[in-house]
């Protein structure tokens, strides 16, 4: 796996570093181009591809399982920021109790 460089630094990891498996390349790009005499739109590759179905689906899928896993890193580090601040509220409501 590779890392593009993020924005971010610290401990945590960067939600802006996407990791893709190495040799991935990028999916065909789609562009809906007019057909003449109508005014429906139509896909249209730019340039030629020999990329399968089977190929296609398998790195969509690699990506939706990337996705779905760093979705779920930074919806932990939310909770967990969460519980901090709750945990800080307690204190301080412990801490105006004695006083």
């Amino acid at each position: 796996m590779r890392a593009r460089p993020g924005l971010c630094q610290g401990t945590h990891p960067c939600p802006h570093a996407l990791k893709l498996p190495e040799g991935s390349m990028p999916l065909p790009v789609l562009i809906s181009t007019p057909v003449q005499g109508t005014s429906r739109a139509r896909p249209s590759f730019q340039g030629t591809s020999t990329v399968s179905n089977d190929e296609v689906l398998a790195r969509l899928l690699s990506r939706m399982d990337v996705f779905d896993t760093r979705l779920t890193g930074m919806e932990s580090m939310i909770a967990d920021r969460f519980q901090l601040i709750e945990i800080m509220h307690d204190s301080l409501d412990s801490r105006l109790d004695t006083i």
